[in-house]
């Protein structure tokens, strides 16, 4: 055996090593691609579940928004409550009108008085 044919069987050596290493690696790159695809697909599942519940969720905040006492409502409120108390100064202020008429004329007649009573009970 000569030097060159020493060279050649240690080629082929390395090289059926080399196989057997690339066969091991592929199976094992293999496997990692189909572990990547069935997680990503179960990630997409996943995915699509959550989006439905805050879908749901959303739903749920913007049911419960609408009952709100919101700051427009607060606004309508309040003039409504001031156009009350206007009325209801106007209201006090004829009757002090009317009172104080009937203070400065105390020795009149009874007609001033019942005059008095029936602008009263119309208020």
């Amino acid at each position: 055996m000569t030097i060159l044919d020493q060279e050649y069987g240690n080629e082929r050596r390395q090289s059926g090593v080399e196989r057997h290493i690339q066969t091991i690696l592929t199976i094992g790159v293999a496997g990692l691609m189909a572990w990547q695809l069935t997680t990503i697909e179960e990630m997409r599942v996943e995915l699509a579940i959550l989006s439905g519940r805050v879908d749901a969720l959303a739903a749920r905040v913007d049911d419960a928004s609408a009952d709100r006492y919101r700051t427009a409502d607060a606004n309508r409120d309040f003039a409504l409550r001031d156009q009350v108390i206007k009325g209801l100064e106007g209201r006090i202020k004829r009757v002090e009108d009317v009172c104080s008429g009937m203070k400065t004329d105390k020795g009149t007649s009874s007609r001033k008085q019942e005059k008095s009573t029936v602008l009263v009970e119309s208020w």
